[in-house]
């Protein structure tokens, strides 16, 4: 946590602490008011030009770049829900270090509706 906690970048949620007492865990970040990546690009009032997206992916970079330089080392679940966006219009990854707290790791499936934790299931369960 004192990794976590020591890493300050433009383009990084920043981390203020937890709360670790079973059987819920809390974790305290800054507040991106304009919600996830995936928020922007599904709503249809919000017109993303090129310069704009070439900003974002510009800024997914340099926090990768930063969290593969720092001591924590690798995202690890890097996906368009975990790239936040502050109210400057400013990307930021969020949901990195701390695997210890989330819990066992399950593999990978693709095709299966059971990993209610995906952007995927959600997604169809919502159009369902």
């Amino acid at each position: 946590m004192s990794q976590m906690k020591d890493l300050q970048h433009d383009h990084l949620v920043r981390f203020y602490g937890a709360c670790v007492e079973p059987p819920h865990c809390c974790l305290l970040t800054e507040y991106c008011p304009r919600g996830s990546l995936q928020d922007i690009l599904e709503n249809d009032q919000m017109k993303l030009d090129g310069v704009f997206r070439i900003s974002l992916i510009n800024d997914v970079v340099r926090g990768m770049s930063y969290l593969h330089c720092s001591e924590i080392r690798s995202h690890g679940n890097l996906k368009s829900t975990n790239c936040l966006v502050d109210s400057r219009f400013v990307l930021k990854i969020a949901d990195f270090g701390l695997h210890e707290l989330r819990g066992p790791a399950r593999p990978f499936e693709p095709d299966s509706d059971e990993d209610s934790n995906t952007y995927a299931y959600w997604r169809t369960a919502k159009l369902v």
